[in-house]
């Protein structure tokens, strides 16, 4: 076999750790996978994930960072990397990271939604609502009613905050 078939097998490894909730294992499995093939963009943007399930946001920006360097339109790993900075209250640059998630996939309601909670979190309550409603507008196209209902929820939460 080659490094690459290695890689392969560790990467594929650490994706099934991942859907085993098996964070740790899975970023060794990652980091196995990296020695072998650095190049491949995939372990880092997975590695980065599993990062932040484990509150390690720091590992995770940084994991996100290399996808972006290699794929410089990747609007998952602007948003993942997004909601690292979130978790570590550094809302004004998720929100650039969110919106370059949306320039690069402009139906993007994940990066809406997340964006929408980092503008909330800075007060800015017309953006937030703004963006909850655009991420709700473009959910519902979808009929994924479980996140519906939760964009739901988070405009319910942001009018009550607005009335108090």
């Amino acid at each position: 076999m080659s490094n690459y078939d290695f890689a392969r097998t560790y990467f594929n490894q650490g994706m099934r750790k991942i859907k085993e909730n098996q964070y740790k294992e899975a970023i060794d499995c990652f980091h196995r996978a990296y020695e072998l093939n650095p190049a491949d963009t995939n372990i880092y943007f997975y590695r980065g994930l599993a990062f932040a399930q484990l509150r390690g946001y720091d590992a995770a920006i940084h994991d996100f960072d290399s996808v972006i360097r290699f794929q410089p339109d990747n609007y998952a790993a602007y948003n993942n990397r997004g909601k690292a900075k979130s978790y570590l209250n550094r809302h004004t640059e998720a929100i650039m990271d969110y919106t370059c998630a949306i320039e690069f996939k402009s139906d993007y309601a994940t990066a809406y939604f997340n964006r929408g909670k980092a503008w909330a979190k800075q007060g800015q309550t017309l953006k937030a609502e703004s963006d909850l409603q655009t991420a709700l507008k473009l959910e519902t196209k979808t009929g994924n009613m479980a996140f519906v209902s939760v964009i739901e929820k988070e405009l319910r939460l942001l009018k009550e905050d607005n009335l108090t």
